[in-house]
């Protein structure tokens, strides 16, 4: 496989990583979120979104075929649009402003490298 390639693979398994580091904190009730945890606040565990895109991504690199990777720039994509949108849910709500902490921007610098690293990976004409 092409270093692109692993670039892509590296970056979902960092993006795998990263869902599990502290995303918010909460002051008025002392908490510390995880992106995989949401201890029963509105938020929702919208880390394991990023588990479920990242195996996706994965898997379809390693098929290796034009198909499977185009799927996986689209899934790469969906991917980098929830990342965005992590930082409009976490925002002040009813005078509560949970500060955002580094696993939550890693996640989307993360996800910005794998849609980068799919986008750059060559996809080859079939020959027929």
């Amino acid at each position: 496989m092409e270093w692109r390639r692993w670039l892509a693979v590296g970056a979902a398994l960092l993006l795998i990583g990263f869902s599990f580091l502290p995303w918010v904190y909460i002051e008025a009730a002392n908490l510390t979120l995880p992106g995989t945890n949401d201890m029963g606040l509105n938020y929702g565990p919208r880390g394991r979104g990023h588990i479920y895109f990242a195996v996706i991504c994965i898997i379809m690199i390693l098929i290796r075929k034009n198909w499977s990777m185009l799927f996986a720039i689209v899934v790469a994509m969906i991917n980098l649009a929830f990342a965005a949108s992590h930082l409009y849910v976490y925002r002040c709500t009813a005078g509560i402003c949970p500060d955002k902490l580094y696993g939550l921007y890693l996640t989307i610098i993360a996800s910005v490298l794998l849609l980068a690293g799919l986008l750059y990976s060559p996809v080859n004409p079939e020959k027929k």
